[in-house]
């Protein structure tokens, strides 16, 4: 039914993408997926090296290891993999976070080839709580509950909890973390109300005008919730099939899906990002197709 789709990342895709999908669709091993994301952790514990495709600072920045965090969850690994527990360490101890808000943008991603919504200028380091809210999702969960830290995690959290219950969040990106954090951690607090504010509010931010979708970067519904579980997803469930059915029709010449933003400087930087770009999304869009039950068949 994807056969254009997966030989396409076969094919062109980096090697992570590679081994996820051979993990996830065929019969690799999720050694296999650790090793290839490895290549991109550094000595601290934390990622860099261009794992989000549009910076390729190859420094640790919350927003790599907010990205690793999220594949490393779906591979379901034990709390005291090695890997995750490097994780664990970066977070607590980099100085790219202010208590416990970790930095969207840092100075030295200016260094190195990237779009333009990452070059830090000085007060744009923090962004609500983008990538904070997963991060902290993620300590709860595969911390040791005996730390001594964990009660400063755990007081973070409420904070960050507050702030969803008082703000009015727009931004998909943010939501995407909220979305995560609901994922991490509620099923081991109560959360009836993050619940009912994350679906009035993944609802409210998703764009229904589907002539937009192809044609600007908004917030379609894939790019909010984040699984069968966010909040929402029942209510929006038509229109998430008719995106999926939209997108499945509108593939480029090799088969997959063109992005849609451009860095609009370093151009051959942007050419190589496009293509990794490419195999992520196509991985993505297997994914969710799974996900959501999404079986028509596109030619």
């Amino acid at each position: 039914m994807m056969e254009r789709i997966i030989q396409y990342i076969k094919e062109h895709a980096r090697d992570l993408e590679k081994k996820m999908y051979l993990y996830y669709f065929e019969t690799g091993s999720k050694d296999s997926v650790v090793k290839a994301l490895s290549q991109f952790q550094n000595e601290d514990g934390g990622f860099g090296h261009g794992l989000e495709p549009d910076f390729l600072n190859p420094a640790s920045t919350p927003i790599a290891s907010w990205k690793a965090a999220k594949i490393l969850d779906d591979l379901q690994l034990d709390k005291n993999h090695t890997m995750i527990q490097s994780l664990i360490h970066y977070f607590i101890h980099t100085s790219d976070k202010h208590g416990w808000k970790y930095a969207f943008r840092i100075p030295s991603n200016n260094d190195y080839p990237h779009a333009p919504w990452w070059h830090y200028q000085e007060g744009s380091a923090y962004v609500g709580y983008l990538p904070t809210i997963s991060i902290l999702g993620f300590l709860y969960k595969y911390m040791d509950h005996s730390d001594t830290l964990y009660k400063d995690i755990e007081k973070a959290i409420d904070q960050g909890i507050h702030y969803l219950m008082e703000n009015d969040i727009e931004d998909m990106h943010e939501l995407v973390c909220y979305n995560e954090f609901y994922e991490y951690s509620c099923d081991q607090i109560d959360c009836s109300n993050i619940h009912q504010r994350l679906m009035y509010l993944n609802i409210k931010a998703i764009e229904k005008d589907d002539s937009k979708w192809l044609n600007s970067y908004c917030a379609k519904p894939t790019q909010v919730f984040v699984s069968m579980h966010s909040p929402g997803v029942k209510e929006m469930m038509e229109l998430i099939h008719k995106e999926l059915d939209m997108t499945f029709r509108n593939r480029n010449d090799q088969g997959v899906f063109d992005i849609a933003w451009d860095w609009q400087q370093y151009p051959e930087s942007f050419e190589k990002a496009k293509q990794i770009w490419m195999g992520i999304i196509a991985l993505k869009m297997l994914r969710v197709a799974q996900e959501y039950q999404f079986v028509k068949r596109h030619k």
